[in-house]
């Protein structure tokens, strides 16, 4: 196709793409807010089928618009950007009432060779070293590049930025119906309701984080990737061994400790009133100990990880006996025995009434 019917194309695309906008702000229930503060990726809710009708049409073309760009590398005739009219939005038909919208964190990821990072290098140390205005940035490039270059030849890494949202439609076609997930692209999305007046509440999960084996990796500093951090994918295989680690560890303190505690209130609860001062002495001392193994075997995780070792599932007492001397050491007592005065040795209220 000629460049000018090109153009006539992508001129009928805008005045579309400007129709689907204004359907989708008249009947708005949710939009997105980028880095700048300004509003898209909206999402609509309407049960009127003439305007389900001019949406599907807007789409009709749309998609026949995108098909024409990629089909004949229209896009790079007319230098339009791919993100102009990629990803197609969509419409969600035959809705119930459980509709939800989900807003929530999205962390993009691929990963890179070492000699893809090299070349992205070269690239921009190339560019600057024809402009005498970029050479204070260019010097602290190439002994960044150093770092790669002593890397072992296809070394990988992984390339991610946590500071994206998503929204994401959860709809079921029938009332009690599993939900069926669709995430919203840039351009949007419109819900038609079998309900007139249907309400779909917006869950907002911007804000909810856990923890991730990325928190114990110190990134790679890497100025041609910007705001990305970069991690090494044999750093992450290791943290992702000592989270395993980590989380056994920490859910073997939990359960003794609630084990603890709930022996505590037990004994206390049954005991005579002529015990009981004594046995709530016993308990405070043994806590104490109970506090003690729970530090040690806190420091146990930080000394496996310090070793590096690959230890699959380790079971705790081994890894007490592999990784636990200086621990030991530092607390002048063994595991061994400060677990063995964290135990509270009393007989069952039973026996201790008669």
């Amino acid at each position: 196709m000629k460049k000018t019917a090109l153009e006539k194309e992508y001129r009928n695309f805008i005045a579309v793409a400007e129709r689907w906008r204004a359907i989708l702000a008249e009947h708005e229930v949710f939009h997105d807010t980028n880095g700048n503060g300004d509003a898209f990726r909206f999402i609509a809710v309407t049960s009127d089928g003439a305007v389900l009708d001019e949406a599907k049409e807007c789409l009709r073309k749309w998609q026949e618009f995108a098909d024409l760009c990629q089909a004949e590398e229209g896009a790079a005739t007319l230098a339009i950007p791919e993100p102009t009219f990629l990803p197609v939005p969509f419409i969600v038909e035959d809705t119930a009432q459980a509709t939800q919208i989900y807003h929530r964190r999205a962390t993009p990821s691929t990963t890179l060779t070492r000699e893809q990072i090299l070349k992205k290098y070269d690239s921009i140390i190339k560019k600057g070293r024809a402009s005498p205005v970029l050479a204070p940035v260019i010097r602290p490039m190439l002994a960044e590049r150093k770092i790669f270059e002593n890397e072992p030849a296809g070394s990988k890494f992984r390339v991610r930025k946590t500071s994206f949202t998503e929204a994401v439609i959860g709809t079921a076609k029938s009332k009690g119906g599993a939900l069926t997930r669709y995430r919203v692209g840039s351009h949007g999305a419109l819900i038609f309701a079998q309900i007139p007046g249907l309400h779909v509440p917006v869950v907002d999960q911007s804000e909810r984080r856990s923890a991730t084996m990325y928190d114990d990796v110190l990134p790679v500093p890497c100025a041609p990737l910007g705001e990305y951090k970069l991690y090494r994918v044999s750093d992450l295989d290791m943290a992702q061994r000592t989270s395993m680690t980590r989380s056994y560890i920490q859910k073997c303190i939990e359960a003794r400790t609630a084990k603890f505690s709930k022996l505590e209130a037990e004994r206390l609860r049954d005991a005579p009133p002529a015990l009981r001062p004594v046995m709530v002495a016993k308990f405070k001392n043994a806590r104490v100990m109970l506090e003690k193994v729970n530090t040690m075997d806190a420091e146990l995780i930080d000394a496996i990880a310090a070793a590096g070792d690959d230890i699959g599932k380790i079971k705790l007492r081994s890894a007490r006996a592999l990784y636990g001397k200086e621990i030991e050491a530092r607390h002048g007592i063994s595991f061994e025995k400060a677990q063995g005065e964290a135990k509270v040795y009393t007989p069952r209220a039973a026996k201790l009434k008669k």
